[in-house]
């Protein structure tokens, strides 16, 4: 495993999260034209890969993730067996490919439309060439540090990008040849502490409502569920107290990544928008 520390880790994690998110990239083609320059080497060609990111954030019980395990994955899609090695710009083979890692976060206060993060991206030994073919991926695991939240911080969202400097997929028939490979983003988000029951049994409380469990019953729903969620606190705003419509207001800031502020006009204008509005339902 490979580190890259991108902050000082400090204890102030919360709620102990196991994401496991895949986003798998459309096909990656390399193409390049000519014949080989060397007889030793397959003539270049097209070779289809598969490159996706995987991240898991770690941590123990009510801790909002300040390290992440990223694993890099490269799937040949053509038949065959490829060796993957560094290429270097010039050309010629490179002992330790390099790839380019960037992790941007934001935290979110929560209980006001409230978000401020960083961003860090630098290039990282990716290691010694390795094997690769269709159903047996090359695999490859960096572990990230972050800054540790501030202590009013309720949730974060961490997103993930990879590209490869120059890198040759070499089969016995066919090479890519030394293409830039690039990975589509990722992301991981995790609360500060797990919510005590849904955003619906929140609303039948009544009075003594904790705003902070509005935000978090919020935040963490399913992508699934999302415009539905997004609907009711928009159409709930009036009726909140200072407070709870405060955190509602982070929990839109955080669900859409909008910034609207505090203007219930805005936010009602928003959602007429949105094309999707009709599948949500009441």
């Amino acid at each position: 495993m490979l580190k890259l520390g991108l902050g000082k880790v400090t204890r102030s994690m919360a709620w102990g999260l196991s994401v496991l998110l895949l986003l798998s990239a459309p096909s990656c083609r390399a193409l390049f034209g000519g014949s080989s320059d060397s007889g030793e080497l397959p003539p270049v060609g097209v070779v289809e890969t598969l490159n996706t990111l995987e991240a898991r954030a770690g941590g123990g019980d009510d801790e909002i993730a300040t390290r992440l395990e990223l694993e890099v994955v490269i799937e040949p899609k053509t038949p065959g067996v490829f060796q993957v090695i560094g290429q270097r710009p010039g050309g010629g083979p490179l002992d330790d490919a390099l790839i380019q890692l960037t992790v941007s976060w934001k935290d979110f206060v929560g209980l006001s439309p409230t978000s401020f993060g960083g961003r860090k991206s630098r290039p990282t030994l990716f290691g010694e060439s390795g094997e690769a073919s269709r159903g047996a991926p090359l695999r490859r695991l960096f572990e990230i540090e972050l800054d540790a939240p501030q202590p009013r911080v309720l949730a974060r969202r961490v997103e993930l990008s990879a590209r490869f400097h120059p890198l040759d997929v070499v089969g016995d028939e066919v090479r890519s040849a030394g293409s830039r490979m690039d990975f589509p983003p990722i992301a991981v988000e995790t609360v500060a502490r797990a919510p005590g029951g849904t955003l619906a049994e929140w609303f039948q409380e009544g009075e003594g409502r904790d705003p902070a469990e509005l935000f978090l019953r919020a935040a963490s729903s399913p992508p699934e569920r999302r415009l539905r969620v997004i609907q009711r606190l928009i159409n709930s705003l009036a009726s909140l107290n200072a407070a709870e419509r405060e955190a509602g207001f982070g929990a839109l800031h955080f669900l859409t990544g909008v910034t609207n502020g505090r203007s219930l006009y805005a936010w009602e204008t928003w959602l007429l928008q949105q094309p999707n509005l009709e599948e949500a339902g009441p």
